[in-house]
Formats: C-alpha cells, structure tokens, sequence
C-alpha cells in the first residue's frame, strides 16, 4: 500500500465517515477504542492457546 500510496479501506472509511458526518471526538474516541480492545482480546486469546506461548510477557 505504500508503493501504491493508497489508504488501507478500514481506516480511509472511518475517517471518512466522520468527515462527513461532522461528527464529534466520541466517534473518534468509539471506534479506535473498540478496535484497539478487540485486537487486544484476540492477541491474548490465539497466543495463549498454544501451551509454550504466553503473551504478553511483559505489560510495562
């Protein structure tokens, strides 16, 4: 995608929606939030399913 310089469809659609929905920053807030979690949750749930894997090792 950067050697095409186009915009990875999840992100240019948020971005666009709230554009053009001048929505505030809860939308903003909502979404980048939401995902960042669920992509966490995911993480923990595929690595440690394995029994040698322990994610994550350290939290700081």
């Amino acid at each position: 995608m950067n050697l095409t310089h186009t915009t990875h469809p999840p992100g240019g659609a948020t971005a666009l929606i709230g554009v053009q929905a001048a929505v505030g920053p809860g939308f903003i807030l909502l979404p980048v939030l939401a995902g960042a979690l669920i992509l966490l949750v995911t993480a923990i749930f595929t690595n440690n399913v394995v029994y040698h894997r322990s994610y994550p090792k350290h939290w700081l």
